[in-house]
């Protein structure tokens, strides 16, 4: 009875109302980290590009929007680079499904800058040094163009916290599968026993 006055009609309860902010959260970070991601990375899972991609079409021009007396040359050349990388990683992963190459189909991308730091492994690229690089190329374009400089601030810190996101559910799945085979593995010592009771 307690329990049934905490909630509120229709069965809601702050953690879930909790749990919607963060996912529009998330949802907002990947918009904004999306058009960095297809310029900074190269073989994309098939279905890695979704909803946030689309978003970030209208998004990314619309944000000259708060800069009004700025001009917007510098958003709308990033944005159409996003456009043509954006094709470009789609017929990308299209080739890779076509030769058959197997990945992930929510992989997010490998990083370009692999190339150049050949021993820093993928995590610490896309975690640390990807975020870095943009933000440092967002400060030196503020003097030329602050809507440009502006977005890809915002965007080195979405993409740190995309991928703090990414490595926080791959966590939690290790943990399940680790809980699961450690249940196994009682599961059949017992099934064992059984066996030599008999």
């Amino acid at each position: 009875m307690q329990q049934q006055e905490q909630q509120q009609p229709g069965g809601w309860t702050p953690i879930q109302d909790a749990q919607k902010a963060a996912s529009w959260f998330v949802l907002a970070a990947r918009v904004v980290a999306s058009p960095l991601e297809v310029i900074l990375r190269r073989n994309f899972g098939s279905k890695y590009f979704g909803i946030p991609s689309a978003v970030a079409l209208f998004a990314v021009p619309a944000g000259t929007l708060f800069w009004p007396d700025e001009s917007p040359v510098g958003i709308w050349a990033l944005w159409i680079l996003f456009v043509l990388m954006q094709l470009r990683a789609r017929l990308e992963s299209v080739r890779m499904v076509a030769k058959g190459e197997v990945i992930h189909t929510r992989y997010n991308g490998w990083p370009r800058l692999a190339s150049i730091f050949k021993r820093m492994p993928e995590q610490k690229i896309k975690a640390g040094l990807e975020p870095v690089v943009v933000f440092v190329a967002g400060a030196l374009l503020m003097q030329v163009s602050q809507p440009l400089g502006s977005y890809l601030m915002v965007a080195a810190f979405s993409l740190g916290f995309n991928h703090s996101v990414i490595e926080a559910v791959e966590r939690a799945q290790a943990l399940e599968m680790n809980d699961a085979l450690i249940e196994q593995q009682a599961m059949a010592e017992r099934f064992r026993q059984m066996q030599r009771d008999r």
